[in-house]
């Protein structure tokens, strides 16, 4: 095993390099989301639920945005490795315009039909009230969203990660400090409880995503060769060839959340306690986990990207691998964590014993569930590195089927009620990372050549 780790030391350090402001950047943003709950839960054990049921169907929307993004950064990984800088700078102008246009509509619907959208999702009408402000003032981030994404792909695409992180750290401490002084009511401020997480989270966002901007516009614009103010370009050539690689990406993620919203909708009828549990093990502390390994199978897809670029894919596979391994270690280390400290975990979000007691059996199995989960996320970006974005969208149609339909019986036929959410994520996760394992390692994997790209976006 030693001599393993010494004859791939270069891949690992390589792997690590690129992850480590990744993972920050996400790291923050979850910190961000668990300091919200902490502070909420332990004024009113109501507020996590109120917390959970939001968040999951907005941050739906904002993944699917994201999810498209992803076609940008799979365009400039392979670009860079051959190094097409004018076909990036293209790609990226085009990008930032429709984007933006893009979360602008999101933004509309968040603010003017959430009230319709909680009521079709059965959230509980203790709690529909919160939900409404917390998203109405949530949602002014998407009128910067399509910007941000823009340049967090082209950045992640050309391996420069540490402005991500640093605008990641920044984020995480201003929201901290406002959600400190708002929703506990400090330095003279009315306690605004979750009002106060909203404008705290909105704030946060917004001037993360300006540093950002500062960054590509102003500091580095020569070199990335944003000069004259030319930041946006109209032409959709560029982005018709992000849209090919992101929307079955985007439209993965979609049908990944809204088979989760069904799932919750099917939780939602048996109690906002139930929803407390989920989002404490599956959306707080197991989310955090998440985090890691999602970020490095995001470095391994630019890696990966800028190998495959250089018609190298045998060093592709090789940083696969090595991420799958670290993902391997990442979990067995968290699940023993959770197995030891499980109470102590808990105890952060909630002082109510109840919640606490009947969460850990369940803490314990999210944390079974992330070892099929790191594989099926590590192997899907060896996937979605080739530009082979449809495939990972017909297994997520086969896993929508499996969560939707498992749950729908587990809860209402079997009565299992939240053990159902549980039982079917693992069969899912399970099941998809041994398809997707299959398709990979056979050689089956349809490779979108870079010389391609460069035409579409060229013309």
């Amino acid at each position: 095993m030693i001599k393993y780790f010494q004859n791939n030391k270069q891949t690992y350090t390589s792997i690590i390099v690129m992850a480590f402001p990744i993972i920050v950047q996400g790291l923050v943003f979850e910190l961000q989301s668990l300091t919200d709950k902490a502070f909420l839960g332990n004024i009113d054990s109501l507020y996590i639920s109120v917390m959970g049921a939001c968040q999951i169907p907005f941050n739906t929307t904002l993944d699917c945005l994201a999810a498209l993004s992803i076609g940008i950064t799979i365009i400039v990984s392979q670009m860079h490795g051959v190094s097409q800088e004018k076909e990036i700078l293209d790609t990226v102008k085009s990008s930032i315009f429709y984007s933006s246009i893009i979360s602008f509509c999101i933004f509309v619907l968040w603010f003017a039909f959430s009230a319709y959208i909680f009521k079709l999702l059965s959230v509980d009408k203790n709690i529909v009230g919160y939900c409404i402000s917390y998203v109405r003032i949530c949602s002014i981030y998407f009128l910067f969203l399509g910007i941000d994404l823009s340049l967090q792909a082209m950045l992640q695409g050309i391996g420069d990660t540490k402005p991500i992180m640093y605008s990641g750290l920044t984020k995480v401490f201003l929201n901290v400090f406002l959600a400190w002084v708002l929703i506990l009511g400090n330095m003279g401020f009315p306690s605004l409880g979750v009002k106060g997480a909203a404008i705290a989270a909105a704030t946060a966002n917004v001037l993360s995503s300006l540093m950002l901007v500062t960054y590509c516009f102003i500091i580095k614009r020569k070199t990335f060769g944003f000069r004259n103010g030319k930041i946006i370009s109209f032409r959709f050539s560029p982005y018709k060839a992000t849209i090919r690689l992101g929307l079955p990406t985007g439209l993965e993620f979609l049908l990944w959340d809204i088979s989760n919203l069904i799932m919750v909708k099917f939780l939602n009828k048996t109690g906002y306690m139930a929803t407390t549990i989920y989002t404490l093990t599956f959306l707080c502390i197991e989310g955090f986990v998440y985090t890691i390994f999602f970020g490095i199978s995001k470095a391994a897809l630019t890696l990966q990207g800028n190998r495959i670029g250089q018609d190298d894919a045998k060093g592709a596979k090789k940083i696969l691998n090595a991420s799958i391994v670290m993902g391997a270690i990442l979990v067995i280390f968290s699940l023993i964590v959770f197995i030891l400290f499980s109470r102590q975990i808990l105890g952060v979000f909630t002082n109510d014993e109840k919640i606490i007691d009947e969460s850990i059996p369940y803490l314990i199995f999210a944390g079974v569930i992330l070892l099929p989960k790191s594989i099926n996320v590590i192997v899907g970006s060896g996937i979605r590195a080739y530009g082979d974005t449809k495939w990972m969208l017909y297994t997520q149609i086969i896993g929508s089927v499996i969560v939707s339909s498992g749950s729908y019986v587990l809860i209402n036929v079997v009565g299992l009620n939240l053990a159902a959410v549980y039982i079917t994520c693992l069969a899912d996760e399970t099941i998809r990372a041994s398809i997707n394992c299959f398709h990979y390692y056979k050689g089956k994997v349809n490779r979108f050549d870079v010389s391609r790209l460069k035409e579409e976006v060229s013309v």
